[in-house]
């Protein structure tokens, strides 16, 4: 090693000689996103370009064909009285803040969506929760509120 380095010009290192790389280096390969096929594209009012990679077109499938459920199948139980959905309702319009929709399906066994239908929301409270909803958007910071805004409009589209 000696004999090497005097030899070598100033300029250069001992370990930047010995790592001296003398192979071409690989180059990745990309993985391009364009792989799946185009299924339609569209020009939207705003001058983007919508692109459906999925078909639009839903195709008929058998029940055999689907694979398993990943939860098991629940069959539906009716087994509130009319006492009990008289109740449901009168804690709903006593203190809607405390009885929401979660709480009530907890206690008297049921689903969120059926206390939606069996006692809905008053019209005081919605204009209520939307005002929180409103005030809550516009504490976000603007990109986020920009985000947000781009997801509802491509929602839109589906």
């Amino acid at each position: 090693m000696s004999f090497l380095i005097n030899k070598i010009p100033f300029t250069l290192s001992l370990n930047r000689i010995l790592f001296i790389r003398t192979y071409t280096a690989k180059k990745p390969i990309k993985i391009s996103k364009s792989s799946a096929p185009i299924y339609e594209k569209k020009e939207l009012e705003d001058g983007s370009i919508f692109i459906s990679r999925v078909p639009l077109n839903s195709q008929n499938q058998s029940f055999d064909e689907l694979p398993p459920p990943l939860k098991p199948i629940k069959k539906k139980s009716y087994h509130l009285t009319q006492e009990q959905i008289n109740e449901i309702k009168q804690l709903r319009e006593q203190d809607p803040i405390k009885w929401t929709r979660k709480n009530l399906a907890e206690k008297f066994e049921c689903s969120q969506f059926y206390i939606g239908i069996v006692a809905p929301v008053t019209e005081e409270r919605r204009i209520e929760l939307e005002e929180e909803y409103n005030q809550k958007i516009n504490e976000m910071g603007w990109k986020k509120r920009f985000v947000r805004n781009e997801r509802v409009r491509r929602r839109e589209l589906w």
